[in-house]
């Protein structure tokens, strides 16, 4: 085979940006020469579904069979997991360089392996997770963007949720979905917080709009919006096109003047509406 035209890291970066934003080219690019299946083949395991039923991901059959890959491979490539109800612990304690989690439901194996993970980005109930009220963890330090499950009034300022956000040290990023929450408490106490987005369900849009043409507060951090499924934005977030970088163009062209002051209604699901059109 010749020699590539490219220089070797151009070439690499160039397959790796194919996998990461093609994830169905994978099985392709993996016959296209062997330096490239040694590295893309990661990719195929960057995100992970867990689930304690079959059927299983590859990863948790060689885990289960003591067959296949090592777990030093899956150390190395999960980046993402998304976690059906409880899963094993076997197969999380080998994901130490995961980055995001997120979880549905109680998963009491969780709480010992989240500190030994490179976590950054959290998505699920804090109550779940905890059992009962959450409380200063160390598995808090690295998260910067945390969508939450919980269930959080308007007027519940003294909820535990809402006391800890405060002291979350890396914190920048804040998601509550399908509710009303004390925007004005959150912000107020969190400044180091730069994002705080409430989507709704797409099929609630109309209660979303109400929100945003009513904001709680004026401030350019919060926005209101929509969301298809979780599914939908686990894949999203997955390839780097989520919510989260949605909020911070928002934001961001809100301080260039590019979108009123006023606008709270960022345009994320539903193209050509609203104060956002030319977003979507």
């Amino acid at each position: 085979m010749s020699s590539p035209r490219l220089p070797m890291d151009i070439e690499r970066e160039t397959f790796e940006w194919t996998a990461i934003a093609h994830p169905s080219s994978i099985p392709t690019l993996l016959l296209v020469a062997r330096r490239v299946r040694i590295w893309v083949e990661p990719y195929l395991y960057r995100a992970i579904k867990v689930a304690p039923w079959p059927p299983y991901s590859i990863m948790e059959r060689d885990v289960l069979n003591g067959t296949g890959k090592p777990a030093s491979f899956y150390r190395d490539a999960v980046r993402h997991l998304y976690i059906q109800d409880k899963p094993r612990a076997d197969v999380l304690k080998i994901c130490t360089r995961t980055r995001s989690i997120t979880s549905f439901g109680r998963a009491p194996e969780l709480m010992p392996v989240l500190p030994q993970m490179d976590l950054r980005r959290l998505s699920l109930s804090l109550r779940e997770l905890f059992n009962g009220p959450p409380y200063l963890h160390p598995l808090f330090q690295t998260i910067t963007h945390l969508d939450l499950h919980d269930i959080i009034g308007e007027d519940d300022e003294q909820d535990p949720v809402v006391r800890l956000l405060p002291a979350l040290p890396a914190l920048t990023h804040l998601c509550l979905c399908d509710q009303v929450p004390p925007v004005r408490k959150i912000l107020a106490d969190c400044s180091h917080l730069q994002i705080l987005v409430n989507p709704w369900l797409i099929s609630d849009a109309a209660l979303g709009r109400t929100l945003a043409a009513n904001p709680p507060i004026q401030d350019p951090r919060f926005m209101v919006t929509v969301y298809n499924d979780v599914n939908d934005e686990w894949e999203a977030d997955v390839k780097g096109h989520s919510i989260w970088e949605a909020a911070e163009e928002f934001v961001e062209r809100k301080r260039r003047g590019e979108i009123p002051k006023s606008c709270y209604w960022m345009n994320y699901w539903l193209p050509d509406d609203g104060c956002m059109a030319e977003f979507s």
